[in-house]
């Protein structure tokens, strides 16, 4: 499955995709074309991820890594004890360089950050690469990374993650969505849930301000969500990464208007 925006709206599909609840068991995994970025007019912001669970990806990944990944980045990898968390952490830090290195036509190990707070960093060099932003979400097997020219965020959940439905619906949803949840039937509930989740995650994680952003004072509403006490709106687009990962990423009203985007799988 390949999804392109332009002007916020979705303009074309390919491949195959299906909305599965967590008891379904015909799980159909989506296919997905891979993008080669640099080549043909790239749009201007993309979004790639990897399903870090493929014996492939952990062979390649651990490989990148040791060439590509800095310092800090490998003591952070080495000090993770959960493999799971761990082999989601480096392809997510892997999968980052190489999605700013096509964008920025430059080597991955060459990609610089500039550590601004807890969970946030900017790209400091080359030169080049300082034009792009990025943001980058994992969890249970699943990688996301979102690159664009000015403001991003991404966000990706698992339905498997979702033990407590009404409680997480307490921490993040506002009223009037916890009305609206109310009134779904289980399957749709659970999906509008993960959605809300997942944009929250990807509007704050735009926005700057990442968990010091209470999620009950973000709405995400429709394809345009934005933040309590805020003007700023944020263009939210949302897919269905496999039968069970959701992926969203979150860029600027403005700068989406005329601008496409592409969810890509990395193989």
């Amino acid at each position: 499955m390949r999804r392109t925006y332009t002007n916020g709206t979705l303009v074309r599909e390919s491949g195959s995709t299906r909305m599965l609840d967590a008891e379904c068991s015909d799980t159909v995994t989506p296919r997905i074309e891979l993008a080669v970025l640099g080549k043909h007019n790239p749009p201007e912001i993309f979004v790639r991820f990897v399903r870090t669970g493929s014996l492939v990806w952990r062979r390649d990944a651990e490989r990148f890594a040791t060439n590509i990944l800095d310092e800090s980045e490998l003591h952070v990898a080495e000090r993770l004890r959960d493999d799971h968390v761990r082999h989601d952490y480096v392809a997510a830090h892997v999968l980052a360089r190489m999605t700013l290195a096509d964008a920025s036509r430059t080597r991955p190990a060459a990609i610089r950050y500039r550590q601004l707070g807890i969970g946030r960093a900017e790209v400091a060099g080359p030169r080049r690469a300082r034009q792009w932003q990025f943001s980058v979400s994992h969890t249970g097997g699943v990688a996301v990374c979102a690159v664009a020219q000015g403001p991003v965020g991404a966000g990706v959940g698992c339905v498997a993650g979702m033990l407590n439905q009404r409680e997480l619906a307490d921490n993040i949803c506002t009223a009037g969505e916890r009305e609206t949840l109310a009134g779904l039937q289980p399957a749709a509930r659970q999906q509008q849930l993960l959605r809300l989740w997942t944009c929250k995650e990807a509007i704050a994680k735009a926005d700057g301000r990442g968990t010091r952003v209470r999620y009950t004072d973000i709405s995400a509403d429709g394809a345009v969500g934005a933040i309590h006490g805020n003007d700023r709106e944020w263009f939210i687009a949302s897919t269905w990464v496999t039968p069970y990962h959701l992926a969203t990423v979150a860029v600027g009203a403005d700068a989406a208007h005329n601008a496409q985007m592409s969810f890509n799988e990395l193989m």
